[in-house]
């Protein structure tokens, strides 16, 4: 049996009605085919299947981090999002850039 976050979809038609955004637009944002995309959002055996990709692409485009986490009990293994890899990697190479004013 293949287990699927069940509300995907709906958080997604709740997030593009928020910032008024058309199916369409939602797939030139994801260089999707509109009917794809609309089979995905609605109540089809295509439903809830987005790649994490297409998940982090929606997220940032509506100005939101996506957040993949491992729990086991206590023990929580979080998956980084791209935006939080990039934020990383420039907190870490802050300490190399060079000051002009010297």
């Amino acid at each position: 049996m293949k287990y699927v976050l069940t509300d995907i979809k709906g958080v997604i038609n709740e997030i593009m009605k928020e910032n008024n955004i058309t199916i369409t637009e939602l797939s030139h944002v994801l260089n999707m085919n509109e009917f794809k995309l609309k089979q995905k959002l609605s109540n089809t055996n295509d439903q809830n299947k987005f790649t994490l990709l297409q998940l982090e692409q929606m997220a940032q485009y509506f100005g939101y981090d996506l957040h993949i986490d491992f729990v086991k009990g206590k023990d929580i293994k979080h998956c980084q999002s791209v935006h939080e890899k990039i934020v990383e990697t420039k907190q870490k190479m802050a300490f190399l850039s060079i000051d002009d004013n010297k």
